[in-house]
């Protein structure tokens, strides 16, 4: 095979990236990364492989990072509901009594989109708050206050850390970038 000499800055491929991460990005509304490339191709060949797979493997790595995403997501959700910080009066500091609430979560990723989804019917008390009535006593009123993890979790407060959407994206995201790029100049 004749060496062509051709030596590539990626400038074509960094603006293919960019565009598609702006794409990706305006359909997401909460992705921002930035990846460094720096190539040279000595056979003109490769080049014209990898420009074609590109955004293929940049569509492939970014579906692969927000199912991961979803696991990360998942866990810091359960800790947030185990910590020891949402004080009242009628339990320990935190939101698990049998498990079934913390247990009940489905997380997934639908078009692109990750959803967090409860199956217990007292989710909503639990996170917004509200009167109940303890063991459908009607003579008896009990103010449960809002612990609303799953903001917690997103924004950071309450004591719960914030959850690094933008890191842990773009840490499995350039890992899976690479991967699906490793096997193109075979």
């Amino acid at each position: 095979m004749a060496k062509s000499g051709v030596k590539v800055t990626g400038i074509s491929q960094l603006n293919k990236l960019q565009a598609n991460l702006n794409r990706i990005s305006q359909s997401e509304g909460q992705i921002k990364t930035g990846i460094k490339i720096k190539m040279e191709l000595k056979d003109r060949k490769i080049f014209d492989v990898l420009k074609k797979k590109f955004p293929d493997a940049v569509q492939s790595a970014h579906k692969k990072s927000l199912v991961i995403l979803a696991e990360e997501l998942e866990l810091a959700l359960g800790i947030a509901m185990e910590s020891k910080i949402w004080n009242w009066d009628y339990g320990d500091g935190d939101i698990v009594d049998t498990g079934a609430l913390r247990d009940s979560v489905v997380i997934g990723v639908v078009n692109n989109n990750i959803t967090i989804a409860y199956g217990e019917e007292y989710a909503a008390i639990v996170y917004y708050g509200g009167y109940i009535h303890p063991y459908g006593n009607s003579n008896v009123q009990i103010y449960m206050p809002g612990r609303p993890w799953i903001e917690a979790v997103i924004t950071g407060s309450r004591g719960v850390p914030k959850f690094d959407f933008d890191g842990i994206y773009q840490k499995y995201f350039v890992g899976f970038l690479q991967s699906e790029l490793a096997g193109i100049s075979r």
